[in-house]
């Protein structure tokens, strides 16, 4: 079984999701392509955003973007997953209500099931 990672966004406001982003191994390169792919669609960007300590998070392209769109990156502290509880919440009913019950045979497969959900 391949496992998939992906980038889930919420609204804190509206409660809902702009978008969600499936792939084997996600790098800051792509956290920012997919920024800009909502950008386009959505027609504006996050004054905030809150985010983990992934690498994917500590890239210096999202660094950069961020800082080009003036965005702030609000980390959440090391081991505490309280400090955004709105996506966390979105990650336990994405992992069981998505993930656990479908099988990604690959990339383009896992996005077109994310996006559906």
């Amino acid at each position: 079984m391949t496992e998939y990672n992906g980038i889930r966004l919420i609204d804190q406001y509206s409660k809902k999701s702009p978008g969600l982003f499936a792939e084997r191994q996600i790098k800051g390169f792509d956290v920012v392509e997919f920024l800009n792919y909502l950008k386009q669609v959505k027609g504006c960007v996050p004054a905030l955003i809150h985010v983990d300590n992934g690498s994917e998070f500590i890239s210096n392209e999202l660094d950069r973007w961020a800082y080009e769109h003036k965005v702030v990156l609000d980390f959440s502290r090391p081991g505490k997953p309280t400090d955004n509880p709105y996506i966390e919440s979105l990650n336990g009913k994405f992992r069981d209500k998505c993930l656990s019950v479908n099988w990604f045979l690959d990339p383009d497969d896992a996005r077109q099931k994310t996006e559906a959900w």
